[in-house]
């Protein structure tokens, strides 16, 4: 790769538990960045939470979304790609054999990435642009397969870095495969569901301790499309405004009754996300409670984000050997 003015062009994949998302970038050669082109393929691996393994249906359309990528990128132009997976490739008992079958028939590799590493590389991407006032805060992460939270530190004079991570299986794809069983959700189903998030979240951050801000920053589709629901609920629009935690309760009580029909009419919101919504809503409210946050800052970065990052170090790295 040419240190100097020449430009790169950089294709970062990140294959979730609901979806599979391109994001390409042209990068100058004095690290300058500008976005390209960016794809949301809506492919949920679900069947890994019913199953263990990625079903050979699932593994064809993943196959072919691979192809397309693979398309995409010979017609953008570009040097590097860096595919990764996440909660639901961790779970498949055959995820090294369909990772080995998307590079055969499509060129590209899928690196299954630890939590603790996808934990760090969606706080480098939210950290990218995002305004840091306090010395510590929290980021959560919620996903389709797991949520992440973790504790960011930003000494004095200097840069803000995920201190400490946590991982736990409290993705809204898997809660709804675990709990939702009828349209609408029976109120024992939502109080099984309850239960197990908050059972979770004892365990999984039993030893999240210390001082942080009264706000975290939420990243993942699932807060994004809880920040609109919350802006129409209480008819207070604004891209600007926090998700604060009394509006988040109300709308997370208004809502799990509701049939997915009546969500996507009074929402606007597709089925897909209709469908794990309310399971998202009730992690993010008891991530909430439990770190004792009162806003949620929505952002717009995350793990495609945090690939760019490093493959910015690598550039800058390469340049000055």
């Amino acid at each position: 790769m040419d240190g100097g003015e020449q430009e790169t062009i950089f294709a970062a994949v990140d294959v979730g538990s609901n979806a599979t998302k391109i994001l390409i970038w042209e990068v100058a050669g004095d690290s300058r960045v500008r976005e390209r082109f960016q794809k949301r393929y809506p492919l949920r691996l679900d069947d890994v939470f019913r199953t263990g393994r990625i079903q050979p249906p699932t593994v064809a359309r993943l196959t072919d979304t691979f192809a397309d990528i693979a398309g995409l990128c010979r017609q953008h132009g570009v040097a590097a790609t860096r595919a990764v997976a996440t909660e639901a490739f961790r779970s498949a008992a055959n995820a090294r054999e369909v990772a080995d079958a998307v590079a055969l028939e499509t060129g590209i590799e899928i690196a299954v990435i630890p939590a603790q590493e996808e934990a760090r590389l969606v706080a480098e991407g939210v950290l990218q642009d995002q305004p840091v006032h306090s010395s510590t805060f929290l980021i959560f992460d919620i996903g389709g397969g797991s949520a992440q939270v973790s504790r960011v530190d930003r000494p004095a004079g200097g840069s803000a870095a995920a201190a400490e991570t946590f991982s736990m299986p409290l993705g809204a794809v898997r809660l709804r495969e675990m709990f939702v069983h009828g349209d609408p959700i029976s109120p024992a189903d939502y109080e099984a569901l309850q239960e197990h998030v908050r059972a979770c979240l004892t365990v999984g951050l039993a030893k999240l301790v210390g001082q942080w801000a009264p706000w975290a920053i939420g990243c993942g589709g699932g807060v994004r499309f809880l920040h609109m629901m919350c802006g129409i609920h209480t008819g207070a629009l604004g891209q600007d405004q926090p998700v604060r935690l009394d509006p988040l309760e109300h709308l997370c009580q208004t809502i799990w009754p509701m049939p997915v029909a009546v969500l996507m009419r009074n929402f606007g919101i597709d089925r897909e996300r209709a469908e794990i919504i309310v399971p998202g809503a009730v992690v993010a409210v008891n991530l909430m409670k439990h770190a004792k946050v009162a806003e949620l800052r929505p952002s717009r970065r995350g793990l495609r984000d945090g690939l760019l990052a490093e493959f910015l170090r690598h550039i800058r790295s390469y340049s000055q050997n």
